[in-house]
């Protein structure tokens, strides 16, 4: 939780002991991985820098900050995952799971779009405001991207693991601020900045943007649906 705020420049990375001796059951493992994703690049890549903490000469600290530089809404890491077991279905079998009859990924994006006058002057924005700007651009491109990759690996997923005898059915249900149909109370909530203390009223505004975004999502009332059809046909065959 600490290196989750830990954000870069602002605050100083959390840092940890990677002490010797320990068993790595997962060395064997993503070396067969980084190997069998040669024809993906991004995917070898994430195989052969988890690897590198094997290596405790070098890297006997690790210095933690915030995933968001890297995947603010945790779905690559998911998609990592998936990909370095190579596949759901060896994935599952590994874990020693079977297939659920549902596949849900409930997508929180906080990230904010406050209103900026930095396009209404010629005066060139401050250092910190083009970083802000610059960040910004770059997280909300990235969680566009992430969020289309983690919707086909879902359904890619689910139809690897599906028989004629056990259909997956899939669920992706993205909540994002954009959602909130009120244009005065969207634009009060982009204005909350991220903060370390937030006061009362802004704390219960969140919370009921999140449980109205929830509800009112289309594909959260569909599961609703299909839940509620299914218990019900289940009460009449008993």
């Amino acid at each position: 939780m600490a290196a989750s705020a830990a954000v870069p420049v602002l605050f100083s990375p959390v840092t940890l002991e990677n002490y010797d001796g320990c068993i790595n059951e997962a060395e064997p493992y993503l070396r067969e991985a980084a190997e069998k994703s040669r024809s993906n690049p991004e995917l070898e890549l994430t195989s052969r820098s988890l690897m590198t903490f094997t290596d405790k000469s070098s890297k006997k600290y690790v210095h933690l900050v915030d995933g968001g530089i890297t995947d603010n809404l945790g779905l690559r890491t998911i998609v990592d995952l998936v990909e370095i077991s190579g596949g759901a279905r060896p994935l599952i079998r590994s874990l020693k799971l079977r297939p659920t009859e549902r596949s849900i990924i409930i997508s929180v994006d906080a990230s904010t779009k406050p209103t900026t006058h930095i396009g209404e002057s010629s005066r060139a924005p401050s250092i910190s405001t083009v970083i802000s700007a610059a960040s910004s651009a770059q997280l909300h491109h990235y969680n566009v991207t992430s969020v289309a990759l983690a919707r086909a690996k879902q359904k890619e997923w689910a139809k690897a693991v599906s028989k004629p005898s056990h259909s997956v059915s899939t669920y992706f249900i993205q909540l994002d601020l954009t959602g909130v149909k009120n244009l005065k109370v969207r634009h009060r909530l982009n204005q909350i900045s991220t903060s370390m203390y937030l006061d009362n009223s802004e704390i219960d505004s969140l919370i009921n943007a999140g449980r109205s975004l929830l509800l009112n999502n289309p594909e959260f009332q569909r599961l609703m649906r299909d839940l509620r059809e299914e218990f019900t046909g289940k009460n009449r065959e008993q």
